[in-house]
């Protein structure tokens, strides 16, 4: 009987003390959440450091005088090239037989882009 009684006392002390015992994982939580949110403001500084310098890289150098007549504005022709998993996925999607409009809401591109995608990796369409 005693030794029922003993251990009894010995669990409701380890219940006890496990409630008035900080736990080292909240410790742990604490020290990665504050790591994280560290790692986040280093982060967003870094990308505003990036933004100056290209914002810098971008400044014109100095202006000629300026002109009395306004020069004639060109076309910009200079188009983003189509990402390869966007061409990838193009091609997925042709070979399941989607129709073009289909492909190009899909992907996010107009058709006469889908068209060209498809045309420069030898797809007849």
């Amino acid at each position: 009987m005693t030794l029922e009684i003993i251990l009894m006392i010995i669990g409701i002390g380890c219940i006890v003390a496990s409630f008035l015992i900080k736990p080292k994982s909240a410790n742990l939580d604490m020290k990665i959440e504050n790591v994280s949110i560290a790692m986040h403001e280093q982060m967003n500084d870094l990308q505003k450091r990036m933004r100056v310098i290209e914002d810098e890289m971008l400044i014109p150098q100095p202006l000629m005088p300026q002109r009395t007549t306004k020069p004639k504005r060109q076309k910009q022709t200079t188009e983003e090239p189509v990402h390869a998993i966007i061409v990838s996925q193009i091609l997925a999607l042709y070979q399941q037989g989607y129709d073009l409009p289909e492909i190009a809401k899909r992907s996010s591109l107009s058709e006469a882009k889908v068209t060209e995608v498809l045309r420069s990796k030898g797809a007849h369409v």
